[in-house]
């Protein structure tokens, strides 16, 4: 049961980064850190953003330096945004995994931010069943540019800085958790299974990641939903556990 605990998809700790390139900005001139900064602080994300730059700021300067070559060397590249999507999701995603390993020392608090911000997004994504059990089985990694597009942009800044806030509090000011035992994941599924209602073999709808599912989108958000409104020591123990796992995957 551990196994597929942990590999299950529906807690999705993803740092997600997309850029919404504005092809007006690249019209005359050069571009510079400065101006792509300009430009994100001028999108949805500006939130998500200015919470790496605060956490990571020598990464985030690449990142900016980065963006400015890539956007003046493909002026004339009709797949400039696409590529720009890429680049920015491969950015983010490797902060991710970089600094995986600080989710495991972040407070609880911070994790149930994150984790509650995923479950509204499971909310958000509800009437479109499969988009949901993509985002909730598999994560951003997946998605494309049209795709992330369809999600709530609003939701995904206010993640992307609850991430990155529990990323830096797990550095600078970590806090010592307890491994969860079998009993503390015993705890959680039979909770959760109880409290929907659900028998075994729609448990493991979710357990085997079984996305193409129809029943999988509405299971999922049932965890989310126990696991953020369920505040006892054996189940914070195991979104701690869970949490540093989805991480640096």
């Amino acid at each position: 049961m551990k196994k597929t605990l942990l590999s299950a998809g529906v807690l999705v700790l993803i740092l997600v980064g997309i850029l919404l390139v504005r092809p007006s900005w690249l019209g005359r001139g050069s571009v510079s850190p400065a101006q792509v900064e300009a430009m994100m602080a001028k999108t949805d994300f500006a939130t998500g953003l200015a919470a790496i730059q605060e956490a990571f700021p020598g990464e985030y300067d690449v990142f900016l330096q980065n963006t400015a070559d890539m956007a003046n060397a493909g002026k004339d590249d009709p797949n400039l945004s696409a590529r720009m999507f890429d680049a920015s999701r491969a950015f983010t995603s490797q902060l991710r995994r970089d600094n995986a390993h600080y989710i495991g020392a972040a407070p609880v608090d911070a994790l149930r931010e994150v984790q509650a911000l995923n479950g509204q997004m499971l909310h958000f994504l509800a009437a479109d069943p499969e988009l949901c059990a993509l985002y909730a089985g598999a994560g951003l990694e997946g998605f494309t540019q049209g795709q992330a597009l369809r999600l709530d942009s609003d939701l995904l800044s206010k993640l992307l800085a609850a991430s990155m806030r529990a990323m830096a509090a797990g550095r600078d000011t970590p806090a010592q958790h307890t491994p969860p035992s079998d009993a503390d994941r015993a705890e959680l599924i039979e909770g959760w299974m109880d409290a929907n209602q659900l028998d075994a073999e729609a448990a493991e709808v979710v357990f085997q990641n079984r996305i193409s599912d129809p029943r999988f989108c509405t299971i999922a958000t049932q965890f989310q939903d126990y696991l953020v409104e369920t505040k006892t020591p054996a189940v914070d123990r195991v979104m701690v556990d869970v949490s540093t796992a989805m991480a640096a995957q």
